[in-house]
């Protein structure tokens, strides 16, 4: 409430209490003197005019002046009053609203924070799960990498040291059909008893052939009558028809052997290639998981922390709009107070300048009345 609008309500309370007390009864008037007096103010002025009567003093005009001028001080009070009040208003209008945004916001944020991370989570779990799956698929297509080429080795070992062994018996017997021919054109045993000692030798030796070819243990055994035989042209022709035959079998067998391991290594390359296309695409897929779950991680963490954070400053600005509030409350109620005080003092003075300056008889013989008590 402004000054000026206390200052009309005083003078309306004047003009009021004037327009009343025309119609009033003495008894009214003793008795709305009475109330005025058990008013601290209203007792305080009383006591100033039985002064000045009791020392015969004309106090009008002066205790008029000093109700006015208490009257002035107490609208220059209520418009102070205003100012301030008007300005904890403001305060209160702007702070209020703006700690309740404040909280509602960290509340908002904390609670998409804390939804963050469930979503996350559940995203991790799947993350993880597809990456155990994934290592489980990797380790096995090692694992078939490993065998296989175990295998392959395994096998390419066991063709060449076969194909080894073909190509010196191709050659033993290529060495004896040429033996064999020199003895043929007339050369003496003599001569060649080395060389025949020799290749005698090697194919004894290769017993593995016996199981494979039919003309492995013929040969074997005419070559060995070769000594005491040598000039009998019919002996050496079925030696080296014996020797032809194996010559050929063994080559024979040595080109399937190796159509055998070229189909071998041609099947490993091309499954070899499978594998490590499946190998690097699972590769592809653990590193993707596993950057995914990294980031998974990075997401909760993040937000865990960012909610602890938003649910600190919800309960902080919540504190803030509490007290503010108290706050607010009790100015509101100390200017509501203190506003009613100042309106029923001018309500007083008002009255009392009534008194004194239209009814001063009246308010005369009052204050007599009370001195005589």
């Amino acid at each position: 409430m402004k000054a000026s609008t206390l200052l009309v309500l005083a003078l309306v309370c004047i003009s009021g209490n004037a327009t009343l007390s025309t119609s009033m009864t003495k008894s009214q008037h003793m008795k709305a003197l009475a109330q005025i007096n058990a008013h601290p103010l209203g007792e305080a002025i009383f006591a100033q005019v039985s002064i000045h009567m009791s020392a015969g003093q004309d106090y009008l005009a002066e205790v008029v002046d000093m109700i006015d001028g208490l009257i002035g001080e107490l609208n220059d009070q209520q418009a102070a009053a205003d100012a301030v009040h008007a300005q904890a208003r403001a305060t209160c209008d702007r702070l209020l609203p703006e700690y309740a945004n404040n909280r509602d916001y960290n509340t908002q944020q904390a609670d998409n924070c804390d939804q963050t991370v469930a979503d996350t989570r559940v995203l991790l779990a799947d993350a993880e799960e597809q990456l155990t799956a994934t290592l489980a698929e990797l380790d096995s297509v090692n694992a078939r990498i490993e065998a296989g080429q175990a295998q392959r080795d395994m096998e390419h070992a066991a063709w060449s040291d076969l194909d080894a062994e073909h190509e010196s018996g191709v050659t033993a017997c290529q060495d004896a059909i040429n033996l064999v021919a020199s003895l043929s054109r007339g050369a003496l045993f003599i001569q060649l008893q080395g060389r025949v000692k020799a290749v005698t030798k090697r194919l004894s030796e290769m017993t593995h052939l016996n199981d494979k070819f039919t003309a492995y243990a013929p040969l074997v055994n005419s070559f060995a009558q070769i000594a005491s035989s040598s000039n009998n042209p019919e002996l050496l022709a079925q030696i080296t028809s014996l020797l032809t035959t194996l010559k050929n079998q063994i080559a024979a067998t040595r080109a399937a052997d190796a159509g055998w391991e070229d189909r071998k290594a041609a099947a490993w390359a091309k499954e070899l290639a499978d594998l490590t296309a499946q190998r690097d695409a699972l590769t592809d897929r653990r590193n993707s998981l596993q950057a995914q779950i990294t980031n998974y991680n990075t997401i909760i963490s993040d937000n865990l922390q960012k909610s602890e954070m938003h649910r600190a400053e919800a309960v902080k600005f919540q504190y803030l709009l509490e007290e503010q509030t108290r706050w607010c409350n009790a100015e509101q109620a100390a200017y509501d107070e203190a506003t009613a005080n100042r309106n029923e003092e001018l309500n007083i003075l008002g009255q009392v300048r009534d008194y004194i300056a239209q009814r001063m008889g009246l308010a005369e013989e009052f204050i007599m009345a009370q001195l005589s008590l």
